[in-house]
C-alpha cells in the first residue's frame, strides 16, 4: 500500500473514532469538570463581555480563539462551541505526525497512532480544555524549529503562553535545541551572536511573560489559582506519579526493556545503593495532601489515595516508578540532544502542588517523538492496549462513572 494511502486511512480511522467518542460524551454529558468555567469564559467573550471568570487559572487565549471563530461563523450554543473546540483539538494529530515525520519517517505513522489514542490524551480531544491547544502549539514550534523557521517558531511558542503560561519552560527548551541544531557543542562568540539574532521572537516571549508577571503580580490569572501553586521539594508528586503511570502506559515497551535494565544494573554498580537513597528520599517527599486530590471519583485520585495509604503501598508505588525510570534510561533516543527534555520536564512539573494527569501531555508527547521504536509487535501491542483503554475511559466519562 502506498504511504499516502496508508496515512489517509490512519487519519480517517482516528477521525471516526474521535467523532464517535465526541458524540457519546456530548450526548450524555454536555459539560464536565473544568468545561463549565471554560465555556463560561468563551460565552462571555462571544457576548462581548471581557470580564474574567475567577476560577480561570490561565491567560484566556484559548477562550478568545474559540470565541472569535464562533463570532465569525455566528454560532453560540454549547454544542456548536463544543464542535469548534473539538475540531481545534484534532489539529494536534497532523501536527504531531508532521513533527514525527520530520524526525524519522519510518516510525511517524505508528507513533501518530499511539499518540492519538494515548489513554490520558484521547478523552480530552473531545472536551473544552486548554491543554490540547497548548500541546499543539508546542509541537508546532518544535516542527518549525526543525524546519529552520526560527522566528516563526519563537512566535508560536510565545503564543502558546497565552494558552498556558508554564510553556515558558518549552520556550527555553526549544531555544536550546535551536542552538544545538545549528552549532552542536561549539560555543563561541560568533555562534552566540548569530543565535541571539535568530532568537528575537523567543526573547520577546520571555520579556512579555515577565511583564505579565509584574503587572499581574504572579504568573497565574487569579489569586484563587495562585493559592494552589508553590515551589518546594515536597512537591514532587507529579514527577513521581508520571513515572508510576509510565510503568503501566508503556507496559509492553517496559517489559521489552527488561534485559536492558538488567544490563544497566550490571554495568552501573551504583544503581542499587542509589535506589536505596532514592527510596528514603521518596518516602519523605511523596505526599498526597492537595484538597483536590482526595475525591476518588477521579481515577488519578483513587490511585493516589490507595498508594499513599500505607508504607507497603508507597513502597510498591516506588518500585514501579523506579522500574519506569530505569526503562526510560535504557530506552534509545533518536539523538543525544533529546536527553535535555528530562530536566525540563522535571522543572515543568515541579511548581504544581495539585497532581493532575493533564500536566503530562507535553512530556509524554516529547518522549514519544524522541524515542526509538521497539519491534513492530511491541508497538502494535501498545497501540491495541491504548485503543481499548481510551474507549473504556470515554465510556466511563460519558456515563459519569469517573473522570481522569
Amino acid at each position: 500500500m502506498r504511504h499516502s494511502i496508508k496515512v489517509t486511512a490512519v487519519f480517517i480511522f482516528i477521525f471516526l473514532l474521535s467523532l464517535g467518542s465526541f458524540y457519546l460524551i456530548k450526548s450524555k454529558v454536555p459539560l464536565i469538570q473544568d468545561e463549565y468555567f471554560h465555556f463560561d469564559q468563551i460565552e462571555r467573550f462571544i457576548n462581548s463581555d471581557y470580564s474574567i471568570n475567577t476560577l480561570l487559572m490561565t491567560v484566556p487565549g484559548y477562550h478568545l480563539l474559540i470565541s472569535v471563530i464562533a463570532r465569525i461563523i455566528q454560532v453560540k450554543s454549547l454544542l456548536e462551541v463544543s464542535v469548534i473546540a473539538w475540531l481545534i483539538n484534532l489539529t494536534v494529530i497532523p501536527i504531531f505526525y508532521l513533527t514525527a515525520r520530520n524526525i524519522e519517517l519510518k516510525s511517524a505513522l505508528i507513533k501518530t497512532l499511539e499518540f492519538s489514542f494515548f489513554p490520558l490524551i484521547f478523552p480530552f480531544l473531545q472536551l473544552i480544555y486548554t491543554d490540547i491547544l497548548s500541546l499543539t502549539l508546542v509541537l508546532t514550534a518544535i516542527y518549525l524549529m526543525n524546519k529552520k523557521r526560527y522566528q516563526l517558531s519563537g512566535l508560536v511558542i510565545t503564543l502558546s503562553m497565552l494558552v498556558r503560561q508554564n510553556n515558558i519552560f518549552f520556550l527555553l527548551l526549544i531555544n536550546i535545541w535551536m542552538f544545538v541544531n545549528k552549532n552542536g557543542n561549539r560555543i563561541n562568540r560568533k555562534n552566540i551572536v548569530t543565535h541571539i539574532s535568530d532568537s528575537k521572537t523567543f526573547i520577546f516571549g520571555g520579556i512579555a511573560l515577565l511583564v505579565f508577571y509584574k503587572l499581574n503580580s504572579g504568573f497565574l490569572v487569579s489569586a484563587y489559582a495562585r493559592s494552589y501553586l508553590h515551589w518546594t521539594f515536597s512537591n514532587l508528586g507529579n514527577f513521581y506519579f508520571l513515572l508510576f503511570l509510565f510503568f503501566f502506559l508503556f507496559l509492553p515497551i517496559n517489559l521489552y526493556n527488561f534485559p536492558k535494565i538488567i544490563n544497566l544494573i550490571r554495568e552501573n554498580k551504583l544503581i542499587i545503593p542509589g535506589m536505596i537513597l532514592a527510596y528514603i528520599f521518596f518516602m519523605k517527599t511523596f505526599v498526597n495532601d492537595h484538597p483536590f486530590n482526595q475525591a476518588t471519583w477521579f481515577l488519578r485520585n483513587y490511585l493516589l489515595v490507595v498508594f499513599a495509604s500505607s508504607i507497603f503501598m508507597k513502597s510498591l508505588f516506588f518500585l514501579l516508578a523506579f522500574y519506569a525510570a530505569l526503562s526510560i534510561a535504557g530506552n534509545r533516543l533518536q539523538e543525544k540532544k533529546w536527553l535535555v527534555i528530562y530536566p525540563f520536564i522535571f522543572l515543568y512539573l515541579l511548581p504544581y502542588w495539585l497532581i493532575e494527569v493533564r500536566y503530562y501531555f507535553i512530556p509524554i508527547a516529547l518522549f514519544m517523538l524522541g524515542r526509538k521504536t521497539a519491534p513492530k509487535y511491541i508497538e502494535y501491542a501498545t497501540l491495541a492496549i491504548y485503543v481499548v483503554i481510551s474507549l473504556f475511559f470515554v465510556n466511563g466519562i460519558a456515563n459519569f462513572r469517573f473522570f481522569l
